[in-house]
């Protein structure tokens, strides 16, 4: 857009050429009026959020574990420390 190449601009940004690539994508997205989510997928978004915040509030445990993903079951390789 203003002829800079990446590797400069990654310089300026502490970042790769790769990552600069991938944030002037997003920004150039973001003016042109583009979602970056799709509408579909923003909406589920909401959905999860909402539904998190409303198991988090009625102090819900089962409702908050199943909010990512109902058919998901903790593993043993993933307890908390704290958990005996």
């Amino acid at each position: 857009m203003f002829a800079v190449p990446f590797s400069q601009i990654a310089a300026v940004l502490e970042h790769t050429p790769a990552a600069a690539k991938k944030l002037a994508g997003r920004a150039r997205h973001k003016v042109q009026g583009t979602p970056v989510v799709p509408a579909a997928e923003l909406a589920r978004h909401r959905q999860v959020v909402a539904a998190f915040l409303a198991a988090a509030r009625a102090g819900d445990l089962a409702a908050i574990l199943a909010v990512p993903a109902p058919d998901a079951s903790p593993s043993k390789t993933t307890r908390s420390p704290h958990t005996r």
